[in-house]
């Protein structure tokens, strides 16, 4: 595991990275733990052996070691709560405690969660997985995260699977003995390719009779990582057709659904995170009972308040350094007796030049009036709100000089798409005397720029930048990077130092730029007449409207991945009874009618309901769209469209066709109003009713989002409640 993500799950210069990512632990971090348990080698690194599991309907030859487990000494049959586990047991003295984990069990976990509604049912089957996993060998419990993440490896290192639709019906099709016409034929009637590929495998034969050696979990991520690695369609379908042909019921749909990039169980990274902190809680009591002597006692116990406590403990340690392998091998360092394991983590796993943290985020207010009540006891500053892209800036040192890297607000590497920012931001440190600087995170947004005007311009100008494989001399759209806020300096973390200090820290460590570097601009001060002609100032100078933030004391520090009461912000159009745009996500289509004939005319769109984990339609929209517009998104999501309705939908509607997931638009509208048909926040301002936008119109894509990233039910419902029209009436 640990060659493939890079050891300070930084990546390398593959991954999108300037000047070649160093290979060592990250400066000025405090890592790692002193002694690590030696790995398998087929549980990690990049030259593991791959499943040669070959499917036998194809006629492909089986030898001896082309197993799915190695080593094995002997299958054994567990109790386990009723019903019977077989696994496998290997030599003491392998980092696993002495069993392989088959994937089978794995995905017949999936498959209850699949069959549950009820959200804490969900917590425990995967609980009860991440247990049952961890005890049996521990250093399966890093592929068994990853896998129920459906990630094969951090976010922000840019790996992709590189498996198409095409592809992956070619190989359903060789190893089940049929035709591609008749997995196109299946698709269309279940709309699952997991499940057409179960459907197919039903009743086959292996070859000579036998059934293929059992799948084994460390291995079957073993080769999702081949097969990402693998250059050539040929020999990626070869290796996902060997692990087919090995594979039968859930394994076959898990397999099919990761190679996609979703599960489709409804299991959202919170739950994880959830289900991982309360099977390490139970874990380590376990550990620890075992080692107390005769009439001692455990000091503490697995109460919901040690729970509760663990789960903010990983969602704080995930925001801000989301390594989940090394996060995983933190949590399994042996505590003695009465010793936190999330103590342990707090201290192993922390903010670190090279990897993303979460960026913290502002709540929309309504007005001046508003912002002056909320800081009326606080020391507090206005900040321009720029119209650009959130711009997460590192540097840290490398074997051949600074390394760079750019992160988005959803931790995708945009090292290759600003090459010109790694040149400009070279010359806005300081590299000698007192206030040198070695490394640091930096907060800032990206603006479109005319260099010639010497003036800022609009999102729509930026988004027509190259995403990948960008030479600085190419740049035809020039930035100007807007610098607001100093996260980590030479190895040191600030995010619990206040923003007076981070602001004076970042002013004496760096110098604008001309037309490349400057400092956001700000006002601090209190008088209503003064807010207000800032706000004015700021849209004549081409910005969104202003950013306030809390200055001084606990209120003031920087807290990944919160929407805090403690950044508000105050767009122009605040005057307007909707404060603020919604980012919401397109779920369906209607065909065009008359001159739209030939694309989709209108979209559902959904908000995110993060306690439900779904999807939740909101509005349906056909207004703000440009004839160049409707032909591009029909082109896109003609390639995500399904015939079923997915199941983490919330949606009362019955377009002509579903979408998967897979955009985040920007969405203006005249007001929210209580629906009997949108199902969006429902349950938090009316028991029986949702909330629908009135009049949408559409603004832009906001690539700078994921899909969990899109507008939540509390922020819809706290817009809802918040227009004047609510609140006077």
């Amino acid at each position: 595991i640990r060659n493939f993500f890079g050891k300070s799950g930084r990546g390398t210069k593959g991954a999108g990275g300037v000047s070649g990512a160093s290979d060592k632990t990250p400066e000025g971090s405090g890592k790692k733990t002193s002694e690590k348990k030696p790995q398998d080698a087929d549980a990690g690194g990049s030259k593991s052996p791959a499943i040669l599991g070959p499917a036998a309907s194809v006629g492909v030859k089986r030898t001896a070691d082309d197993a799915g487990i190695r080593n094995a000494d002997r299958v054994v049959t567990e109790e386990k709560g009723g019903s019977k586990r077989v696994q496998v047991e290997k030599p003491e003295g392998n980092n696993g405690k002495g069993k392989e984990v088959l994937y089978s069990v794995v995905g017949d976990a999936f498959d209850k969660i699949e069959e549950t509604s009820s959200r804490l049912d969900i917590q425990k089957i995967l609980c009860d997985l991440f247990v049952e996993v961890v005890q049996a060998r521990q250093s399966d419990l890093v592929p068994c995260v990853f896998l129920s993440l459906s990630q094969l490896a951090p976010p922000h290192l840019n790996v992709e699977m590189g498996v198409g639709e095409g592809m992956l019906k070619k190989a359903i099709a060789n190893t089940s003995g049929r035709t591609s016409q008749q997995v196109n034929k299946k698709y269309e009637e279940v709309g699952d390719l997991g499940l057409v590929a179960v459907q197919f495998k039903k009743g086959q034969t292996s070859l000579f009779g036998r059934k293929p050696k059992a799948l084994v979990l460390h291995e079957v991520f073993a080769t999702f990582k081949r097969i990402a690695e693998t250059n050539g369609s040929d020999a990626k379908r070869g290796l996902i057709e060997r692990m087919l042909g090995s594979s039968s019921g859930p394994e076959t749909k898990y397999i099919v659904r990761f190679l996609q990039g979703k599960l489709r169980i409804g299991l959202a990274e919170q739950t994880v995170l959830i289900s991982l902190a309360h099977a390490l809680c139970k874990f380590h009591y376990n550990q620890q009972e075992t080692k107390l002597g005769k009439g001692e006692k455990m000091s503490w116990r697995v109460s919901d308040d040690i729970k509760e406590k663990s789960v903010l403990m990983m969602k704080q340690v995930v925001s801000e350094y989301p390594v989940m392998n090394e996060i995983v091998e933190a949590c399994l360092v042996e505590t003695k007796p009465g010793e936190m394991w999330f103590d342990i983590l707090r201290k192993t796993c922390t903010i670190t030049a090279g990897v993303p943290l979460k960026p913290m985020l502002a709540k929309p207010s309504n007005g001046v009036t508003e912002v002056l009540d909320r800081f009326s006891k606080s020391a507090f500053t206005c900040e321009y709100k720029y119209d650009g892209e959130r711009a997460q800036i590192h540097m840290f040192p490398g074997e051949n000089g600074p390394e760079f890297r750019i992160y988005s607000r959803n931790s995708e590497n945009n090292t290759q798409k600003y090459p010109d920012i790694i040149e400009d931001i070279r010359d806005a440190y300081v590299v000698g005397g007192e206030n040198k600087v070695t490394s640091f995170i930096m907060d800032t947004e990206s603006v479109a720029y005319d260099v010639e005007k010497q003036t800022l311009l609009p999102f729509q100008i930026l988004s027509t930048r190259s995403r990948k494989d960008v030479a600085a001399g190419d740049v035809k759209v020039k930035v100007m990077v807007c610098a607001f806020d100093l996260l980590y300096l030479n190895g040191r973390p600030l995010l619990e130092t206040s923003l007076t200090e981070r602001r004076a820290l970042l002013k004496k460590h760096f110098t604008p730029v001309e037309n490349k570097f400057c400092f956001a601009t700000s006002f601090d001060g209190k008088d209503v007449e003064e807010i207000t002609a800032f706000l004015e100032q700021s849209v004549k100078d081409k910005c969104e409207g202003l950013m306030v933030k809390t200055l001084d004391g606990a209120e003031s520090f920087y807290q990944p991945a919160k929407r805090s009461l403690n950044w508000l912000k105050l767009k122009k159009d605040y005057m307007n009874n909707l404060a603020d745009s919604l980012d919401l996500v397109p779920i369906g289509a209607y065909h065009g009618k008359g001159k739209r004939t030939g694309t989709y005319g209108a979209y559902i769109l959904a908000s995110w309901d993060e306690e439900q984990e779904e999807f939740q339609s909101i509005t349906k929209i056909g207004t703000g769209f440009s004839d160049a517009d409707l032909e591009k998104f029909t082109n896109f999501f003609k390639d995500h469209t399904t015939d079923v309705m997915p199941r983490n939908y919330s949606c009362e509607l019955e377009p002509d066709v579903w979408f998967h997931p897979k955009q985040v638009w920007e969405v203006r509208a005249a007001d929210l109003s209580i629906s009997p048909i949108h199902r969006a926040a429902i349950g938090k301002v009316d028991d029986d009713k949702g909330i629908a936008l009135r009049f949408p119109r559409f603004l832009r894509i906001r690539d700078d989002k994921g899909v969990e990233d899109a507008t939540n039910a509390d922020q819809v419902a706290d817009l809802y409640r918040n227009q004047s029209s609510v609140q006077t009436g």
